[in-house]
């Protein structure tokens, strides 16, 4: 699935009113929800769309001290498709590693930054075109993307992603042999 950036908003919201003080509160609709940053959010809908929200950067994950500081959708299966919306950042560290479900990627033209491991093992996505506004890419990024055939990065940005000499994208595995375009 390409890559296009989107210009929308935030996703449908359920109001209710707090029974103790009266407040109008807003929750996202949505099967479940949470937080992924200081002020970033998600929502993932019963169709396995998963929709990340807000402003400013997503937190940064790492595999160890499982579960303490693993991304919340580390253990969520069936995520087919990742909406970021316009006002968040950056991806952080691992924070969609081993989406193997994961086709259908649409990422805000405002992104600045793609953590390392962030869509490692993301094994179904297939063609990305990445954002004019990215500048950096963390060390395997995309590693062991195993269907990835097709990956178009833009000028300006820092790759911290090793390329070979047949400007062929390195993982673990080194099963990519895709053709990707790479800044000039």
């Amino acid at each position: 699935t390409v890559l296009v950036p989107e210009n929308d908003t935030a996703p449908a919201m359920n109001t209710a009113t707090c029974k103790v003080c009266g407040f109008a509160l807003q929750k996202p609709v949505g099967i479940k929800n949470g937080t992924c940053g200081e002020n970033v959010y998600w929502t993932l809908d019963s169709n396995g769309k998963l929709t990340v929200y807000g402003t400013g950067r997503m937190t940064d994950y790492r595999l160890e001290n499982y579960p303490d500081s693993t991304s919340p959708f580390f253990d969520l299966t069936g995520i087919k498709s990742l909406v970021i919306k316009t006002g968040v950042t950056s991806v952080g560290d691992y924070a969609f590693f081993r989406q193997s479900a994961l086709t259908a990627l649409t990422l805000p033209n405002i992104l600045t930054a793609i953590g390392t491991e962030a869509f490692g093992s993301c094994v179904a996505l297939e063609t990305l075109r990445l954002p004019g506004s990215l500048q950096t890419i963390g060390t395997q990024a995309f590693a062991c993307c195993d269907g990835l055939t097709s990956l178009t990065i833009p000028a300006g940005v820092t790759l911290l992603i090793p390329f070979d000499s047949a400007n062929t994208m390195y993982t673990t595995q080194a099963r990519n042999t895709g053709t990707y375009t790479t800044p000039t």
